[in-house]
Formats: structure tokens, sequence, C-alpha cells
């Protein structure tokens, strides 16, 4: 990992990571060398540091490689990606900071779809009873999305379940009498949620707050979610089940947290 000072507020920098890491079954079983998945990754980026130490901005581009075990298919997994990020801080004090991001990511699987859901038309959910299907199951895939394997609607098998972009932003500031505030709040874009490209996810903004009281011995902190009660989903994990469900996660929520040292 070396780094490069090109001035005292700059830094140029690089990371090269490879190594194994052991990938076992459930229960902790090894059955061969797909276990010890392979991994790789490159990182090459900027720091600079301006109006006098109190702002603070990276610049990272990355690149990675991996390989996971899938535990209900016995098979290892190659999955690829490379993403650009921005990260910003502005602390004038310690009363005051505000923190902010903006990623870009696209992650790929370079082998083959196994078993899994399947999208289906209305006709095959009728007659199927919505089942669970593989590509050995020899139901017809729906016109233009054949084949199982890698759709044709997505034949780089770019990896579906989370956003590609994001953007984040959150705000800091103290309060008198021991009380403190900090706002955020959270952009992405749409999304597909399956490999098959048949569910695309909304886009979504959703701020979030905290307001917190300490002292020496006590912290009580009222946390709000999702304050504009954006619409959210969650869906289910997206090789397995990603066809079958999606649901809609919470609106708007409140949690209280009281901590006493003692």
């Amino acid at each position: 990992s070396p780094v490069v000072s090109v001035k005292d507020s700059v830094r140029l920098y690089a990371t090269l990571q490879r190594g194994t890491s052991i990938d076992p079954l459930d229960g902790g079983a090894i059955i061969g060398k797909s276990n010890f998945a392979e991994n790789t990754m490159d990182e090459l980026g900027v720091k600079i540091s301006l109006v006098e130490n109190t702002l603070f901005a990276t610049l990272a581009a990355y690149q990675w490689e991996q390989t996971a075990f899938n535990v209900r298919e016995n098979n290892a997994e190659e999955v690829e990606g490379d993403g650009l990020e921005f990260e910003l801080t502005y602390a004038p004090s310690d009363r005051f900071a505000v923190i902010g991001s903006i990623g870009h990511q696209e992650v790929r699987r370079n082998t083959p779809l196994g078993f899994r859901s399947i999208p289906l038309t209305e006709e095959q959910w009728a007659l199927y009873a919505g089942q669970l299907n593989s590509p050995f199951s020899g139901i017809a895939p729906a016109a233009g999305f054949g084949p199982y394997s890698a759709p044709a609607t997505n034949p780089n098998l770019v990896y579906p379940g989370s956003p590609l972009d994001q953007a984040k932003l959150h705000v800091f500031t103290a309060l008198p009498a021991g009380f403190s505030l900090t706002v955020g709040t959270r952009w992405s874009d749409a999304y597909w949620h399956n490999f098959d490209r048949t569910l695309r996810l909304p886009s979504t903004l959703v701020f979030d707050a905290a307001l917190a009281w300490r002292n020496e011995n006590w912290s009580i902190t009222f946390h709000g979610f999702n304050l504009s009660d954006e619409d959210v989903f969650t869906g289910a994990e997206p090789v397995f089940g990603a066809n079958t469900l999606l649901t809609k996660s919470p609106g708007t929520a409140a949690k209280l947290v009281v901590n006493h040292k003692f």
C-alpha cells in the first residue's frame, strides 16, 4: 500500500491485495479446494486536506475479484466488481460536522446461474402454481428472457439487489445543555432486483434524524427513521428467490435508546 506525498495537503495512494480465505459449508465442513476462496482488490486514490485541516476529501477508484462457495449448489462462484467513490468531511470544530459521499459500484457474476427461482408468465404461474423452478425444470423461459443460465436481458450477469449509484449526507451539530442533533439523508438510484430484469425497484430519498442528550453517566437518544415516509422495498436474496419475494419495508419509525454507565 504505497503512499506518495505530492504536497503537505495532498496524498496519492494505492492498495493491492491478494489473498485466500476459507469459505466453508454450513456447519464448517470443508470438502475441497473450492472452499478456499481467492480474493483480489486494487485501489487507487487521492486524499486532500484543505481549509486548515477542517475540510477533507477522498476520491478512489477500485476493482476486485473473489470466489464464494454456494452451499445450495455445492460449487464455487466467481464474482468481480469495480467502482468509484467520492467522500467529503467538513469539521470546523468538535461541535459541528458534515459528512457526505457519492458512490458507484457494479458487480458482475462470472459463472452461469444455476438452481433458483425463475420469472414466469401469468399463464405459467397459473399452470405451475408458483413452484420453485430451475434450469432443468423443463419450463420454457418467457419470450426474450432465456436462457435461464444467462438471461438475454442481462447477458453480463450484472448483480442485482442493490443500487449502482448512491449518495449520502449527514450533518451533526452540538446544542446547549448536553444536547446534539444529527440529520442524515440517503439517495439511492432505481435498480434491478433480479438477474432477469423483470423487477425494478424505484429510486428513493430517505431522511433520518437523531436527537441526543448526554452527561457523565447517562445518554439518551431518540432516533427517527424514514421521516419522509418514502416507499422503500426489501427483496429476497438476489440469486435464489429474487423472482418470487419482494416486500415493502416499514414506513416512518422511531426508537429510544437509554444508556447508563455504572
